[in-house]
């Protein structure tokens, strides 16, 4: 009786829809996962310094630019990220200042003008 019930679960055959089904499933999760896997791969090879050592390179570049009043490190969707804080958002600062700095993002923020107390 066990014999015939153990055989009678691998000889069943599902409907084909069931398995166009499952596989559209299994083969989304699988793609979806690897795509995820590499982007946090591909992150972590593009932040090969800490974002504090970049920050230090680049503070007199970012600075520099008019109407910049202040950079800080911060997060950008859960990542870190460089924050570059400006008194009004212009096209010559959106410009100037890069997207990204050895692969951190860059968020300009608007703010008033910053004083030391």
């Amino acid at each position: 009786m066990a014999k015939k019930l153990f055989l009678s679960l691998f000889s069943y055959k599902p409907p084909r829809y069931l398995v166009k089904v499952f596989s559209v499933i299994f083969l989304t999760v699988l793609l979806n996962t690897n795509i995820s896997v590499l982007e946090e791969n591909s992150q972590s090879k593009v932040n090969n310094k800490p974002i504090i050592t970049v920050l230090e390179e680049n503070t007199d570049f970012l600075m520099s630019t008019k109407g910049v009043v202040g950079i800080a490190q911060g997060l950008c969707e859960g990542k870190d990220c460089i924050k570059v804080y400006v008194v009004k958002k212009t096209a010559e600062i959106l410009e100037e200042v890069p997207k990204s700095l050895d692969g951190y993002k860059i968020e300009i923020v608007e703010t008033d003008v910053i004083k030391a107390r």
